[in-house]
């Protein structure tokens, strides 16, 4: 703990005073970004420290963080970036270009430090700021596919993913203790890791948010509560995980059997195919056409910052701005023209 670290440190000081102070051959990448960090520490701002602990814990340090300094080549990070931009993994191109920011000042240091012989991530080329590419459905597909999908097990999944824009792993992850349907509130606070099967915190505190819901949705999901009550009598083996959405014995969703039956229902409804993701774009796209503002949006989806709506979104925005335009200065210019000359 704490006492340790202390003592550690006085033996470093006495033995960079006496000059005998070895670096250890085999430090690891992990190793070496902790020390990095905490050199960072001293220059920086807490939320810049902060920030670039929390990417390279979530990124890194579980996928390559073993790995001793001097075993590092150019292809380790080639495999990272593949890895973070697979589907599975659903990262923006625009944090794995951070990861890369963030990866090449701690290399060059370890450079200075001479745990390098030089920069190796010099060559690997970041990821491509590519637009993400996605597909959505309009209000009138909307209606056909949930009208379709009213009698399928997974409806209100559907449900809540067009009307909240939640991530898979935070619809199939959340829990009754968090839906206050008092107060239609729902706190998205773990989500359901859909490799390890496993129930985790969600992981930034971008995505920790409490998101409104309307009415209709409430309904929804008090309708799903008598169900699943009255489903549990009748089960012969119930496990209880306290979860909004489930199988027949309270158990967790797999994500493939979702996904078969989003599929079925999609050719049922006779509406154009997308991908479960989508719904979380198509909810987005509908509250901008809306005229909603994009700091709520970006407060619903739980992105870092408004700067990733605005560019997620920035087609369908354009038109928005002309129209908010329009009402705003319309108004004004209008009354300023109309008392010429009336002084």
């Amino acid at each position: 703990g704490k006492k340790n670290a202390e003592r550690r440190e006085r033996e470093l000081r006495r033995e960079l005073d006496l000059g005998t102070f070895v670096v250890p051959t085999d430090i690891t990448l992990a190793e070496f970004l902790e020390d990095w960090l905490r050199e960072k520490a001293k220059q920086v701002k807490p939320s810049t420290v902060s920030s670039y602990q929390q990417i390279l814990n979530l990124y890194v340090v579980p996928y390559l963080g073993k790995i001793k300094m001097k075993d590092l080549k150019p292809q380790h990070f080639v495999r990272l970036y593949e890895h973070l931009q697979s589907d599975e993994m659903d990262i923006s191109n625009r944090t794995v270009k951070y990861v890369h920011t963030v990866l090449k000042a701690a290399l060059n240091k370890a450079v200075q430090w001479e745990l390098l012989p030089k920069n190796i991530i010099e060559n690997v080329d970041p990821p491509r700021q590519t637009k993400v590419k996605f597909n959505v459905w309009d209000e009138q597909e909307i209606k056909r596919f949930l009208e379709a999908a009213k009698d399928s097990w997974y409806y209100e999944v559907y449900y809540l993913a067009l009307t909240t824009g939640m991530r898979q792993g935070e619809l199939l992850g959340l829990k009754w203790r968090n839906v206050d349907l008092e107060k239609k509130r729902i706190y998205v606070v773990e989500q359901y890791n859909l490799k390890t099967k496993t129930f985790e915190e969600v992981k930034t505190d971008g995505s920790r948010r409490n998101i409104s819901i309307d009415n209709d949705t409430a309904l929804v999901l008090q309708r799903l509560k008598k169900k699943q009550a009255a489903m549990r009598l009748k089960a012969e083996y119930w496990q209880d995980n306290n979860l909004v959405f489930c199988t027949r014995n309270g158990l967790p969703i797999q994500q493939r059997n979702l996904v078969r039956n989003f599929k079925e229902y999609i050719k049922r409804a006779g509406v154009p195919d997308i991908r479960f993701h989508d719904l979380r774009h198509t909810h987005a796209t509908y509250c901008l056409t809306k005229g909603w503002h994009p700091k709520v949006v970006q407060e619903r989806l739980g992105h870092s910052s408004i700067q990733v709506t605005l560019d997620t979104y920035s087609h369908v925005i354009p038109n928005l701005q002309e129209e908010l335009a329009m009402a705003t200065f319309g108004g004004f210019l209008g009354g300023a023209n109309k008392n010429d000359g009336k002084m």
